[in-house]
């Protein structure tokens, strides 16, 4: 399934992807690999998750105050990482 399923190179794009069209917003670095995915906020990032929680996008945080937590299921597309860096560019840097 992995292997026909081309599930780690669907992993790679949508991490790359993530990494590239997010830093928007309160968000000013990324760190990790593949959908694991660490994004390094200007303010804490509770406050961060807090505010996407109110537009439907659920995050985690880190034991990094700084960093906001991705770890999204393998069905993950491409809109819903479109909706989560429209989500954090209305949030105040």
């Amino acid at each position: 399934a992995i292997e026909s399923g081309q599930l780690l190179q669907r992993v790679r794009r949508l991490g790359d992807y993530i990494r590239a069209s997010c830093l928007v917003g309160p968000v000013q670095g990324h760190q990790g690999q593949g959908l694991l995915v660490g994004l390094r906020t200007t303010r804490a990032a509770k406050q961060v998750q807090a505010e996407l929680l109110e537009c439907g996008i659920l995050a985690g945080t880190a034991s990094d105050p700084q960093v906001l937590r991705l770890l999204p299921p393998y069905i993950l597309e491409e809109q819903h990482v479109d909706m989560l860096r429209d989500a954090l560019r209305e949030l105040p840097p």
